[in-house]
C-alpha cells in the first residue's frame, strides 16, 4: 500500500530523523523512481557514494543509477560502486587540491649536499605513497578514481619538494651542531633512512648497518669531533655539554675561546683553531 503524500512530505521536514546508516531512507523519499528497483543494501550504498557527488540522486539519474546497480554484487561496498559507477561514467575522476593550480617555491640549495637530500627525500616520498596506495588498491580499501588522484599527487609532489629541510641539514653539518646531528641520526636503521643514505653518499660516513657505538661515533665524526671530544661530551654534565658546544663552534669559525674551567677540573684553557 503506498505510503500517503502527506505522510512523505512531513518526514522530508524532518533530516535529522535519517543518520548516515539509513541515508537510502532520505533517498527513497526524495526520488520515488528508485522504490522497489534495488535492494535495501545497495540502495544504501549507492547513497553514500552518490551524496558525494554534485547533483546526487534525482529523478533524472535515477532509472540509469538502477540499471547500472544491477551488475553490482547483492551487498556491496563503497569502493565496489565507486568504481561500477566510474566505469560507466555516472561519477566524474577527482579533480586535484586547488594548491597544485600554483607552482611550489623551492628555495635554492645552500650546498650539493641539499641538492642530493632533497632528489632523495623526494623520491622516497612518492616512492613510498606509489607503495602504499598500490597495496590499498590491490586490497580493495581505495577506489579506482581516488587511487588515479592520489598517484597523481604522488607525482606533482615530487616536484614540489623544497630545499629547507636539506639546507637546515647541510648546516647543521657545516657548524658541527652536535645536538642537531645526534637527534637526526643516531638513532635505529628504520628511522631517517633518508638522511642516513645521503650522508653517505656525499661524506662516507656510513650511518646503516652498523652497531650503535659506531653508528655514534660516526654522528660525532661528522660533527668535527675526534675521539677524545667525544669522550668529553659524553663524561660531561648538560651545562658542560653546553660549554663544549659554543667552544667548538668557535673553533670550527677560526676563533678563540676560553674553555669554562669546570670542563677541565678548575683549570682554564684557551682553545685556538690550528691554522
Amino acid at each position: 500500500m503506498p505510503v500517503p503524500e502527506a505522510v512523505l512530505a512531513e518526514y522530508r521536514e524532518l533530516p535529522d530523523k535519517f543518520s548516515t546508516d539509513v541515508r537510502r531512507g532520505k533517498v527513497l523519499l526524495d526520488v520515488p523512481e528508485l522504490r522497489g528497483a534495488m535492494s535495501p543494501e545497495k540502495v544504501r550504498t549507492l547513497a553514500s557514494v552518490m551524496s558525494r557527488e554534485k547533483g546526487g540522486i534525482t529523478s533524472g539519474n535515477a532509472a540509469l543509477l538502477a540499471l547500472v546497480m544491477r551488475l553490482a554484487p547483492n551487498e556491496p561496498s563503497f569502493v565496489e560502486v565507486d568504481d561500477l559507477l566510474f566505469r560507466h561514467g555516472l561519477v566524474q575522476a577527482y579533480g586535484l587540491p586547488d594548491r597544485y593550480a600554483t607552482a611550489q617555491s623551492l628555495g635554492a640549495p645552500v650546498s650539493a649536499f641539499a641538492e642530493v637530500f632533497r632528489r632523495l627525500m623526494a623520491d622516497s616520498r612518492r616512492d613510498t605513497s606509489i607503495v602504499r596506495l598500490r597495496q590499498e588498491r590491490a586490497a580493495g580499501r581505495i577506489s579506482q578514481r581516488s587511487f588515479d588522484q592520489q598517484m597523481q599527487i604522488a607525482q606533482l609532489e615530487h616536484g614540489r619538494e623544497t630545499f629547507e629541510f636539506g639546507n637546515e641539514f647541510s648546516n647543521a653539518i657545516d657548524s658541527g651542531n652536535l645536538p642537531y646531528l645526534l637527534d637526526l641520526l643516531d638513532r635505529p636503521d628504520d628511522a631517517n633512512r633518508v638522511s642516513k643514505k645521503a650522508v653517505r653518499g656525499s661524506f662516507g660516513v656510513k650511518l646503516l648497518g652498523v652497531r650503535a657505538a659506531a653508528r655514534r661515533r660516526a654522528v660525532f665524526e661528522l660533527a668535527g669531533f675526534d675521539e677524545a671530544q667525544q669522550a668529553e661530551w659524553e663524561a660531561a654534565g648538560a651545562a658542560q655539554r653546553e660549554v663544549l658546544m659554543r667552544t667548538h663552534n668557535t673553533i670550527r669559525a677560526g676563533g678563540v675561546a676560553l674553555i669554562h674551567p669546570a670542563v677541565y677540573g678548575g683549570k682554564t684553557m684557551v682553545a685556538q683553531r690550528a691554522a
